[in-house]
């Protein structure tokens, strides 16, 4: 069945004499994942899930530091803080106290950085039941060299009622802004003792290596092709039964009566011998958000199911979501019509049988055969949706609501590629809500604005498609704008339908900041669907530089040419939060006027002298 994996590592926890020692087998196991400190990021709201996972250490050196059997690796996301990093969840908690202990860390990454150990825990003593993954303990950040594993030993105290739960080590402890793709890294034997000193190599007893251990196993099923917009067989496999049960073509009829359909001239042969038939490339229907379409499938024989779905969220799946009796889809369904369902089939002659709006087709032990059939019902398109590319699935299979066809798992042996089903994709041309949406990620050290004035906050708001967008930067007192990080979502070029995230960093140096309202204006190509915003304030300099009205760290012509245009492109000279613009300010007037025009001049033909 396809379905969206979360990956949980398993690893083993052993105690000695010392507080806690770590290594990643699979004798036993809490569980590993990913985490962040800040409140808003992705991976605390649930937006993105993190890639984490126990694997065999193929970095193994018999004269190397790391000489274990398995790591565990984590995917430094682009999207995280600076202190995203990999949780591990500990069977028995651990006491630090005020005396405090030495956490140790292997780890390793294929770039220079910083890495921090983060404790999470409770207070034993507290009596407002705090949950157990409080943040207790930070520690310093520590260099590491680029791919070596290296011993990381930090120093760390806790308050004396405290029993930390999880560790969480930080591989990259820096701004994420700079970072333009994700990295992996890899941590390995945790160990909390009383000992300063790092170790050069390390050894598990618990946890030796394995040269003839597979790097990675086989999947489960080698016919199976999981994952965005996957099947439950290899989309290479033949259709045996192209002599009687095949897909002639596809089509979609308005309420009108106006018919698209594929192949455009109809045919009597089958459009492919393999089960699965990629047709985005070839075939788009165009749809209208609001109106009402019903789907057919052109097949050999009516001794079969037909089911249509369409990847509104655009995220590489197909979800499907019954209404409570069970026996019909929900409006905002991707599975938008089926022919015949029954949820409590057994095979043979069983089962009481539904169309996708819940009308009943009767049950077979009584000899109704109404069910036997590929007449799906008509359905509407959310009024709600954007304009733009959708992947649209259309598929003949026996009893399955699964996209990725029917495998047998069921029990009743009615495989889709022993029945002769098949699947076709397509694409729909949607015209829809002209919108885009936009949100601010988090909020630190100074807020943003739209050009209205209206406060950009974590709530969604409707914007303009394919249109600039200009977001106004307000820092806090004693801090200046540094950058703004834009988190966009854009067509897959791998997958026609499916939408995936991109980052943008825009800086005051860019074309596209103005200093006359300290704004930037975002690009019309990010303005597509969602749009994420994230300001990065920086501490204001403590010295200026006076007549360094562009902030370029010198006083030369264009600073001259900087004052006169805000004198003329702003609304109002009192400043509007700009720090940098406060160098041009020579005449210490708390405004800038054609004084400080010739007050800048005089400091050039002073230093060119």
């Amino acid at each position: 069945m396809i379905m969206k994996k979360t990956i949980l590592a398993i690893f083993a926890i052993a105690t000695s004499s010392f507080a806690m020692a770590q290594s990643f087998n699979a004798d036993s196991y809490k569980s590993v994942g990913v985490y962040d400190t800040w409140e808003q990021s992705p991976f605390r709201t649930g937006e993105l899930s993190g890639n984490v996972k126990v694997i065999k250490n193929h970095l193994y050196s018999s004269t190397g530091v790391n000489r274990t059997g398995h790591i565990v690796g984590v995917q430094r996301s682009r999207f995280g803080s600076n202190t995203f990093g990999v949780r591990i969840d500990l069977n028995t908690p651990v006491e630090i106290g005020r005396n405090g202990k030495y956490v140790h860390a292997l780890v390793y990454t294929p770039k220079a950085s910083k890495v921090q150990i983060i404790g999470l825990g409770k207070r034993n003593s507290n009596t407002w039941n705090q949950p157990d993954d409080v943040e207790q303990f930070w520690s310093e950040p520590v260099s590491i060299s680029a791919n070596t594993w290296k011993d990381i030993v930090v120093n760390v105290k806790t308050n004396e009622n405290d029993r930390i739960y999880s560790i969480v080590v930080v591989p990259d402890c820096s701004s994420p802004h700079a970072l333009t793709e994700d990295f992996v890294a890899y941590v390995d034997e945790i160990v909390i003792n009383s000992t300063s000193s790092s170790r050069s190599s390390v050894t598990s007893s618990s946890d030796p290596y394995d040269s003839s251990e597979p790097d990675d196993p086989e999947p489960e099923d080698p016919d199976e092709e999981e994952g965005i917009y996957g099947l439950n067989f290899d989309k290479t496999r033949t259709n045996t039964r192209t002599r009687d049960h095949y897909i002639r073509g596809i089509s979609l009829t308005s309420a009108n009566g106006q018919k698209q359909q594929y192949p455009s001239s109809g045919s009597n042969s089958a459009l492919t011998t393999n089960l699965y038939l990629d047709a985005t490339a070839v075939a788009t229907f165009d749809v209208t958000a609001g109106e009402t379409y019903t789907p057919d499938i052109d097949y050999s024989t009516d001794w079969m199911h037909a089911y249509t779905y369409i990847d509104y969220n655009r995220d590489g799946y197909f979800t499907y979501e019954m209404r409570p009796s069970g026996n019909a889809v929900t409006d905002d369904s991707e599975l938008v019509s089926f022919s015949a369902y029954s949820s409590d089939y057994t095979g043979g002659a069983t089962g009481n049988w539904y169309d996708s709006k819940g009308n009943s087709l009767g049950n077979m032990a009584q000899g109704n055969y109404n069910c036997n059939t590929t007449t799906m019902p008509s359905f509407t398109i959310p009024s709600t949706l954007q304009s733009g590319l959708y992947r649209m699935r259309l598929k003949i299979d026996w009893c399955s609501l699964d996209a990725g066809g029917n495998d047998g798992s069921d029990g009743t042996s009615n495989e889709i590629w022993s029945n002769g089903g098949g699947i076709v994709d397509i694409m729909l041309q949607v015209t829809g809500r002209e919108e885009a949406t936009l949100h601010a990620t988090s909020y630190r050290n100074g807020t943003m604005s739209d050009n209205a004035g209206t406060t950009i906050t974590t709530q969604l708001q409707q914007v303009t498609r394919d249109t600039e967008y200009k977001v106004k930067m307000h820092p806090a007192n004693g801090f200046v704008t540094e950058s703004l990080t834009a988190i966009y979502k854009k067509n897959s070029s791998d997958h026609s339908g499916y939408l995936v995230n991109d980052t943008t960093v825009l800086t005051t140096s860019d074309a596209c900041y103005s200093y006359i309202d300290d704004s930037f204006t975002l690009p019309a190509e990010i303005m597509y669907a969602e749009v994420a915003v994230e300001p990065m304030f920086n501490n204001r300099p403590a010295t200026m530089l006076l007549g360094d009205a562009n902030g370029d760290g010198k006083v030369d012509i264009s600073d001259v040419t900087t004052t006169i245009d805000w004198i003329l492109k702003s609304d109002e000279t009192e400043f509007t939060g700009n720090f940098v613009l406060r160098n041009a300010d020579v005449s210490a007037d708390d405004k800038i006027d054609i004084s400080d025009v010739t007050g800048i001049i005089d400091i050039v033909l002073g230093r060119e002298e």
